[in-house]
């Protein structure tokens, strides 16, 4: 929210209904933005023809500008998600490819196609068992090569779909990338690097029957 006060407003009890709502605003960690022209005279935007009120407008027409923009910015948001739920994987990248080139965009395509973001659509995915799972989880890894989590758990989805050289593959691709990790504790990456070696045996054995 943001809210302009002029300084010298005539308007009897208004600064004072501006100074309590602002103050209870800030109270309760309220999102508000208070612009002030301490010599400003009611409607001095319009009036008052001075640095002060120039600045204030410019500074308005951001705020408008930047508020406006994060409401497109979250209905892009809410359509990428949607198609990605939805198991739509080919049309989310073309919906990437065509909506949020540009730098310009890259702050929010970032975002949507961070580690985290994905990983969690896939996941959902893979819980309801959606064929396009796997989809999803091969473009994680495409964007983030170095993700343990992700390849994790592509080893498996494509061991349980009958891939196994690919599973193999990844599985042992996350071996190595346990080998030189740094962020995660030792306790998970041991066990991480239990569950690769223990499937790349079960994926072996079976192939040879």
């Amino acid at each position: 929210m943001l809210i302009v006060r002029a300084g010298l407003d005539r308007n009897p009890g208004l600064n004072a209904g501006i100074d309590l709502f602002v103050s209870r605003m800030l109270a309760i960690g309220g999102d508000v933005n208070l612009l002030v022209h301490p010599f400003g005279r009611h409607m001095f935007d319009a009036s008052d023809d001075d640095d002060q009120s120039r600045d204030i407008v410019t500074a308005t027409m951001a705020f408008l500008k930047g508020h406006l923009n994060r409401t497109a910015a979250f209905e892009t948001k809410k359509a990428f998600l949607t198609l990605l739920s939805a198991g739509k994987i080919d049309t989310a990248r073309e919906f990437v490819r065509t909506r949020l080139q540009g730098p310009e965009n890259q702050v929010l395509r970032d975002a949507l196609l961070s580690e985290d973001e994905l990983g969690n659509v896939a996941s959902a995915l893979s819980i309801k068992k959606n064929a396009n799972d796997i989809g999803l989880w091969e473009w994680l890894i495409e964007l983030h090569p170095n993700s343990i989590g992700g390849r994790w758990n592509l080893a498996y989805l494509y061991g349980m779909s009958g891939r196994k050289e690919k599973a193999i593959a990844v599985a042992k691709k996350v071996l190595s990338l346990l080998g030189t990790d740094k962020s995660l504790p030792e306790a998970q990456k041991a066990q991480a690097r239990q569950n690769m070696e223990d499937l790349i045996k079960h994926l072996q054995a079976s192939a040879e029957k």
